[in-house]
């Protein structure tokens, strides 16, 4: 017998609501929440975002007594069951938690029990491999309800076979989220090289603290008004929404004509100037590669060039730092939209030592720290599309796996 013989035999694909038992969340008043260690936890769609609980559901931001639940009539949902937004943006990121006791969850919320054939932890890993998106209904929110949920069809290999895979999916997250933590811990450290390398400020002779208007060689200013269509060939121009990855891409630039990019000639950007989004994600600093030498910006953005005495590298390190970025925060506070003024931009105060061998020492010190949290993201995201071609794979029977021991 061949091996898609054998799968036929051996695996059956059934929709949900065949090997599973859904349990609904509710809408509780909030006056009648808890937090005594003894009620039923209830967990509300933000608690799945929460870092302490990864993959099982085990911190709760409220509790329920089992008097008030019985009272409405509301069923808890039993240890093991794996839970899911129906309803908004939480539903579009495809998170699925285990409950870990017996538990109450919200309206915005959903969870599946697997029945006696089929595993709790296999019925997590396929529920894993459910794109939801792919159900989400036409409105302004999206939603997916339990008769499309239901509707899904899974894979139900025999229980052993269900036990095996997952336990080779189980060591590929514990592989995923010890990487995870590591990049925690070494953002931490990160932290902490910002915060004791660019707080000695003016308590040291050798610093000082000057506005930004006095560690530029050229007058920080904004760019383009209207750039008007794209033009293929023309100059590029970077926008706040350029902004939002560690680096600045020429590939993903618009461009405008080198008629209006000549009459912003004084917002033209070189290498080693550092842009600054002034609007929207206000106080974001990124570094002008070679790449986008003679570039030009949007209002959204504004150029700095730092002076002569003052090292590019740990001037964007200290745009980056707590003291800066609270400096930014106070000047938006209190505004309609999300920006800051370039005077006020201006006038924001930076810690800067002397000597330029000095802000090079301490920028190298704190690139080498980004550049380690740089790799091991890159390798935390192979090890993602590793255990996504796995799961393809061990969740359809195309690689077969034997029986846990």
């Amino acid at each position: 017998m061949s091996e898609s013989s054998k799968i036929k035999e051996e695996w059956v694909r059934r929709p949900l609501r065949d090997v599973v038992d859904f349990h609904p969340g509710y809408a509780f008043p909030d006056a009648e929440q808890g937090h005594r260690d003894e009620d039923f936890p209830f967990y509300k769609v933000g608690d799945m975002s929460r870092p302490e609980n990864g993959r099982f559901l085990t911190v709760a931001g409220n509790y329920v007594s089992e008097q008030i639940a019985k009272r409405y009539g509301w069923k808890p949902c039993p240890p093991g069951s794996v839970a899911f937004a129906k309803v908004g943006a939480a539903l579009l990121m495809n998170r699925r938690r285990i409950i870990d006791r017996w538990s109450l969850i919200d309206n915005n919320m959903l969870a599946v029990v697997g029945r006696h054939d089929i595993h709790d932890d296999y019925l997590y890993h396929a529920m894993q491999a459910v794109d939801f998106s792919n159900f989400v209904q036409d409105g302004v929110v999206p939603s997916v309800n339990q008769s499309q949920i239901g509707d899904v069809r899974i894979w139900v290999p025999p229980i052993p076979e269900q036990c095996g895979i997952a336990e080779v999916l189980d060591t590929a997250d514990e592989a995923i989220r010890s990487i995870e933590r590591f990049i925690a811990k070494l953002n931490q450290v990160k932290q902490g090289l910002l915060h004791d390398l660019l707080a000695p400020g003016t308590d040291l002779p050798t610093w000082q603290s000057l506005p930004l208007s006095a560690c530029v060689s050229a007058p920080i200013t904004y760019g383009i008004v209207q750039a008007g269509p794209h033009v293929e060939g023309g100059v590029p121009y970077i926008r706040t929404g350029d902004m939002s990855g560690n680096r600045l891409d020429r590939e993903t630039l618009l461009c405008t004509s080198k008629q209006i990019a000549s009459s912003y000639a004084r917002s033209t950007v070189h290498k080693g100037d550092i842009v600054c989004a002034i609007r929207a994600t206000v106080g974001r600093v990124l570094i002008v590669p070679e790449d986008l030498e003679g570039a030009n910006l949007t209002q959204g953005t504004a150029r700095i060039s730092p002076g002569s005495g003052i090292d590019s590298a740990y001037l964007l390190w200290a745009l980056r730092g707590e003291s800066v970025q609270r400096q930014f925060s106070l000047a938006v506070k209190g505004t309609t939209f999300s920006e800051i003024t370039l005077a006020q931009l201006r006038e924001i105060r930076v810690p800067i030592p002397q000597t330029i061998d000095e802000q090079r020492a301490i920028a190298v010190r704190i690139a080498a720290a980004d550049d380690e949290i740089a790799q091991e993201t890159l390798y935390l995201s192979k090890l993602c599309l590793l255990k996504r071609g796995m799961m393809d794979d061990l969740l359809t029977g195309r690689v077969r796996v034997g029986a846990s021991a």
